[in-house]
């Protein structure tokens, strides 16, 4: 069983509709609260791992932040229970900017693939948001699969 706290503030990422500057209302960060912010992510993420849980959409727009900066992992509604690799049978809509290789390419899911969204996620912070909007999903794809299935000549 999971339990929502409520975190009476706004996502890491700001509003996930606000292309401007989704940044604008967490104030002034320093440098200091930037792995602050990475630690407390990776203290969650490490907790839903030990209770056997994957989250499989882990990034900023997903981690609420209240009015003394802590954070709280949200939208659980792709997360699954397993104690190994989830497969996902359907075709349906995945943040592939987000996902680890062999989730793009099998739909296999655990908590190592938890780890790359989370190296992302780290990226977006490091970044104060570098937008993710400007890399195509589609172009991402077809070069992970190129490179992935690459044959060495002999």
């Amino acid at each position: 069983m999971i339990f929502i706290i409520f975190c009476g503030s706004q996502y890491l990422s700001g509003n996930p509709r606000d292309q401007e500057d989704p940044y604008i209302k967490l104030g002034q960060l320093t440098p200091a609260e930037l792995p602050s912010f990475s630690y407390q992510i990776a203290a969650g993420m490490a907790y839903l791992s030990s209770i056997g849980i994957v989250h499989r959409d882990l990034a900023c727009r997903n981690v609420l932040v209240d009015a003394d900066k802590a954070l709280k992992i949200t939208d659980f509604g792709m997360s699954r229970e397993t104690e190994d690799i989830y497969v996902q049978k359907s075709k349906g809509r995945v943040p592939y900017k987000w996902m680890a290789i062999e989730s793009i390419i099998a739909r296999e899911f655990t908590s190592a693939s938890d780890v790359w969204s989370f190296g992302i996620t780290l990226w977006e912070i490091e970044t104060i948001g570098e937008n993710l909007a400007k890399v195509k999903s589609k172009a991402l794809i077809i070069n992970i699969v190129s490179i992935y299935f690459y044959q060495v000549p002999t």
